[in-house]
């Protein structure tokens, strides 16, 4: 991986880093992101490189501020970002990046935001409802509720 000239703490210096933003919705959900930030750095401190630095930033509530926050951790030098979590957040920071080929992580379930340097690491919500219809109809059952909102999410769950 080709690394970029970027932030470095000073017990850092001198060292060839890889710079890893973290796109976590902080303001929207702070439990949840402190919960996948600690989770990052429990993973990093136990099985990391020493030479990888975790640079978090919030990733808002909507595309424009996920846009923002990776091209923040672009200037920043990151390498690559995992996050965000929301589907209109993945489609920000892809955006932001692409240009600058940093890949992006995101954790939404919706597959038509990956491509062109955006990766998913979820469950995809059409294989779920897939296995449960499959699962059901080997049970015999032939009829299915569905409560669901009414936006995107539910009718792709529909």
């Amino acid at each position: 991986m080709q690394t970029r000239e970027g932030v470095t703490p000073p017990f850092m210096a001198g060292r060839r880093l890889v710079r890893v933003g973290l796109l976590l919705p902080f303001s929207l959900r702070p439990q949840d992101a402190s919960a996948l930030y600690n989770a990052a750095e429990l993973a990093l401190f136990d099985h990391g490189d020493p030479n990888t630095l975790l640079i978090p930033r919030d990733a808002g509530a909507d595309e424009a501020s996920a846009a923002a926050a990776a091209s923040a951790l672009a200037n920043d030098g990151a390498d690559i970002i995992i996050g965000p979590v929301l589907r209109e957040g993945v489609l920000g920071a892809g955006g932001a990046v692409r240009r600058e080929a940093i890949p992006v992580i995101g954790f939404s379930s919706d597959r038509t935001v990956a491509g062109n340097g955006v990766y998913l690491l979820s469950f995809q919500l059409e294989d779920e409802i897939s296995r449960i219809v499959s699962f059901a109809s080997s049970r015999d059952v032939r009829s299915i509720a569905l409560l669901a909102p009414s936006n995107e999410y539910g009718r792709r769950v529909e």
